[in-house]
């Protein structure tokens, strides 16, 4: 492949692509020859969320909720992991907008496949008692018998792998973007690949049906996954799992509290026991994920200690 002329590229950013992303500035923009009638547009994800303030989170610290399960598997793996979009309980994850960017067949699914995923939410949700927050401890975490990870990042080391954004409940309105790429592909007698452009965007929209979960992801793309028949070595920190619907998925391990160059630095600052749990329960469990980190603590004597809280839904809630 070969560079796009820098008047070309830059015609294109300025007619066509400011529609899409206002603000959006060229030296963000890696265009590329495919061929002598195709051009490749990549965009840096964080110029993506410049460009668009609502992808922007609000806050750097976040909730997920899980089973107790799978947080005693973070602290045994010290890492969290990054599951696969094929994995979401939405089967029109990523496919519901990817399409309008030219995303069919096998590069769908590879891009599913490839791209992991962590779910999470701002922190405030579980300030309040109401039917949404009750709803998310109720579908994710494991109806009250789960936990809530408050988890903390830092943003000096992300690389165009990992990206941190809020989703939109709505439908990307395309048309004039779409217009604009297509008066621009007739005017220049060459075709605009829209998928790299597309493929954050597409991350980020989901159905308004959707909207309660108030959701901020982090998300490790890829294009397709590494092969199955490449070893482990060779994989890297991708890796594969069952699901709890029986298929074989795939997912990217991310270390907590490690630094290392182009991945986010991930600390855990909170641990909230679900609501279900009576008070002698909580003090056990906690007593139990302490020790856990008192022996962490011997390989990294600054690790910070997260605060163990017990849900106080339990008042209103408890089974």
């Amino acid at each position: 492949m070969f560079n796009v002329p820098e008047d070309l590229r830059s015609i294109y950013v300025k007619e066509v692509l400011s529609i899409l992303l206002p603000g959006i500035r060229p030296e963000f923009i890696n265009s590329s020859l495919i061929s002598s009638e195709e051009i490749q547009t990549d965009v840096d994800p964080a110029a993506l969320l410049t460009a668009r303030h609502e992808y922007l989170p609000k806050n750097d610290r976040f909730i997920h909720f899980t089973s107790l399960r799978s947080l005693h598997s973070i602290l045994n793996e010290r890492a969290i992991r990054l599951y696969s979009l094929d994995n979401a309980n939405d089967p029109k994850e990523f496919a519901w907008l990817a399409d309008q960017f030219g995303y069919r067949g096998h590069q769908l699914v590879n891009f599913r496949r490839g791209t992991g995923l962590l779910s999470m939410c701002l922190p405030s949700v579980l300030e309040r008692e109401d039917g949404d927050t009750l709803n998310l401890w109720r579908f994710y975490g494991n109806n009250g018998h789960g936990c809530a990870i408050e988890l903390h990042f830092n943003d000096t080391n992300w690389s165009d792998e990992y990206l941190l954004g809020e989703v939109q409940y709505s439908k990307l309105d395309m048309s004039a973007f779409l217009e604009a790429n297509s008066l621009f592909e007739r005017r220049h007698k060459i075709r605009v690949d829209l998928k790299s452009i597309g493929k954050v965007p597409s991350c980020l929209h989901k159905s308004h049906l959707f909207s309660s979960e108030k959701e901020v992801r982090l998300l490790r793309l890829a294009d397709y996954p590494p092969p199955v028949q490449y070893s482990q070595r060779a994989r890297g920190a991708y890796y594969s799992d069952f699901n709890a619907r029986g298929e074989l998925v795939g997912y990217w391990k991310l270390p907590l509290f490690e630094h290392s160059l182009w991945k986010p630095y991930v600390w855990i600052t909170k641990v909230h026991i679900g609501f279900q749990y009576s008070l002698n329960q909580f003090e056990a469990l906690e007593k139990h994920i302490q020790r856990i980190f008192r022996v962490w603590k011997n390989d990294k004597p600054d690790l910070p200690v997260p605060n163990i809280e017990h849900s106080p839904l339990g008042e209103s809630f408890r089974a």
